[in-house]
Formats: C-alpha cells, sequence, structure tokens
C-alpha cells in the first residue's frame, strides 16, 4: 500500500478466541486499510472474521497452537505508504525489529504508545481480556500518511 492519501491501519492482538462487535465495529468505522493482530489469536475463526473487513498480518502469541497457529510467522512485516511496520507478540519499547519504523506488539493487555529510539510502539491492549487502568477493552488505529506522518491512538471498546 503505497500513495499520498491517508491510510488507516487497524491494530489488535489478545483476542483470545473472540472478536467482539465492539472491535469489529471500530475497525470498521475507523475505514481500516489493513489490519495487524499481534497474536494470542484464539483460533483461525478470528482471523477470518478480521480478513472479512480488511487484508491482516497476523503473528503466533504465546497462546496459539495447533496446525493453524504454527502456519503463522512469529513476527512479520508490512509497509503502508512507505512507512515500515513490524509486529511480534512480545515487542515493546528497545525490542528492534529491524529497520521499522512502527513496531506493534501484544502479550501484556495493556494499551501503550511510546515513542523509544526514534520507533513508534504500540501496544493495542487486549480487545477480550484487558488490563488497563479503566479495565476497557481496547483496539489502537494508526494513521499513516508517508514517512514521518505517522500517528496512533488508542479505542477503548464499549
Amino acid at each position: 500500500m503505497t500513495d499520498d492519501r491517508m491510510k488507516t491501519v487497524g491494530l489488535i492482538s489478545d483476542t483470545h478466541g473472540d472478536v467482539p462487535d465492539s472491535a469489529a465495529e471500530a475497525l470498521t468505522a475507523a475505514g481500516v486499510a489493513l489490519i495487524v493482530h499481534a497474536g494470542d489469536i484464539g483460533g483461525a475463526h478470528v482471523l477470518l472474521e478480521l480478513e472479512a473487513i480488511a487484508p491482516i498480518v497476523a503473528v503466533r502469541g504465546n497462546t496459539d497452537h495447533g496446525a493453524w497457529a504454527e502456519a503463522l510467522p512469529g513476527t512479520a512485516r508490512a509497509s503502508v505508504n512507505g512507512v515500515r511496520i513490524a509486529v511480534a507478540h512480545g515487542a515493546g519499547p528497545g525490542v528492534g525489529l529491524g529497520g521499522a519504523e512502527v513496531v506493534v506488539g501484544g502479550h501484556t493487555h495493556v494499551p501503550s504508545i511510546v515513542r523509544y529510539g526514534g520507533v513508534l510502539y504500540v501496544n493495542p491492549g487486549s480487545a477480550t481480556r484487558p488490563r488497563s487502568r479503566d479495565g476497557a477493552p481496547t483496539i489502537a488505529v494508526l494513521d499513516i500518511g508517508r514517512p514521518g506522518d505517522v500517528r496512533a491512538r488508542i479505542i477503548a471498546l464499549r
């Protein structure tokens, strides 16, 4: 995906077998062009539900097991409007993933957006089992115009 128009990328993690209606609605409302799932998916059916919204890039998490999960990589990459995105389930600030401008990770179930060493690290939290301060399940989105024009935001689900 490369052009000069703003693209929105949906970020989701730790779904553990369920895509809540509120998560699907938020991704659809945001008009996402791509969905990145940072692991602990919980079943191939989750990927199918998300693919009905937009193309998906997904990685295996520590609770993903079975043939469907073994087919997923431990790390993945995407490029949107020239911005390099890397994803790994346990990625967080300081975890370098080879030249990516945005690193997406999950695992903690706690949403965060941190810029560290020139890299934007985003953890969308958990769409189903939150550990955030307010207890709300969350996802995140990236709004990407071009390299250097990347904004991330956390969306609390109802």
